[in-house]
């Protein structure tokens, strides 16, 4: 009876290992399998987004652009193709952490001028790009002054100063300057208008805050093209006239060394260093002494 017992036993045990052998199996191969699955759609996942970070479908101008190692470079190849092409996408790539891209506004400038449609302007994000588009449409188009009242307000002073500014060249009247609403173009318009003037009486002919312009100006031009500093004189107020004579001062002899930018050249002298040779001695005085500023010995 107990031999049996023991036999019974036994099988029960085997038995028992056999299952747990089986469950263990199975958990292994399911386990396997599912990692396989999920390995898969990783892959897959990997894959597409690859598919996706290179996009395939991109022009080659555009992968060749990607291709480029120096950022600079690769910012320059994006915008010269997007501005190619038009497409504002390609603009999106310009890394702008250490680039300045007017990307956006070039092409939108590009579009307006190609479909001469003024109302497109608008769209670009710089005033700069606003004014030169809607200032190259007026001059294309022969635009009626009228329509400036049809824009926005923004774009129509844009429209009306730039027509001002043609009227005062035209009609030979600098007032008409004193007109524009935006400063730096008034500016624009007193300094165009009055550099094609080569005498100050065309300054006194004028009144108040225009002839007061018109001198600085001018005083400025003239202080300059003749190389005379006393010209400066002419201005009353002490701080445009120290400006004049400085402006000018820098124009004829900047590193005040008694030789004039044209004899730096004409000696082979640093025109920003008063001491060449750096002998301890003006290249001027040398010059006026008749030693040479570059170095030892007479000229």
């Amino acid at each position: 009876m107990f031999q049996l017992n023991k036999k019974i036993i036994a099988i029960i045990f085997v038995i028992l290992i056999i299952l747990l052998f089986i469950t263990f199996a199975g958990i292994y191969f399911f386990d396997k399998d599912q990692n396989s699955v999920v390995t898969e759609k990783e892959k897959t996942t990997t894959v597409e987004e690859e598919k996706k970070e290179v996009n395939i479908d991109e022009p080659q101008e555009v992968l060749d652009c990607d291709s480029i190692l120096d950022l600079n470079e690769k910012n320059i190849c994006f915008e010269n193709i997007a501005i190619e092409k038009k497409d504002l996408k390609i603009c999106e790539k310009i890394n702008t952490d250490n680039y300045i891209s007017n990307c956006g506004d070039k092409i939108k400038l590009e579009i307006a001028l190609e479909k001469k449609d003024i109302s497109l302007c608008s769209q670009t994000e710089e005033y700069y790009y606003l004014f030169v588009c809607i200032k190259d449409l007026i001059n294309q188009e022969n635009f009626a002054k009228h329509k400036c009242s049809e824009l926005s307000e923004n774009e129509k002073n844009i429209c009306n100063d730039i027509f001002l500014e043609k009227e005062a060249i035209q009609e030979d009247d600098i007032s008409v300057c004193s007109e524009i609403s935006a400063e730096n173009r008034k500016q624009e318009c007193f300094i165009k208008f009055i550099k094609e003037k080569d005498s100050l009486d065309f300054c006194e002919l004028l009144d108040g805050d225009v002839k007061n312009i018109c001198m600085e100006i001018l005083v400025n031009e003239l202080a300059i093209n003749n190389k005379d500093i006393n010209i400066c004189e002419k201005l009353s107020d002490p701080d445009l006239y120290y400006e004049c004579a400085s402006n000018t001062q820098l124009f004829i002899d900047p590193d005040k060394d008694n030789l004039e930018n044209e004899d730096e050249e004409k000696y082979g002298t640093d025109p920003h260093n008063p001491d060449s040779d750096g002998d301890g001695y003006l290249d001027g005085d040398e010059v006026k002494n008749g030693y040479d500023p570059m170095g030892e010995g007479k000229l």
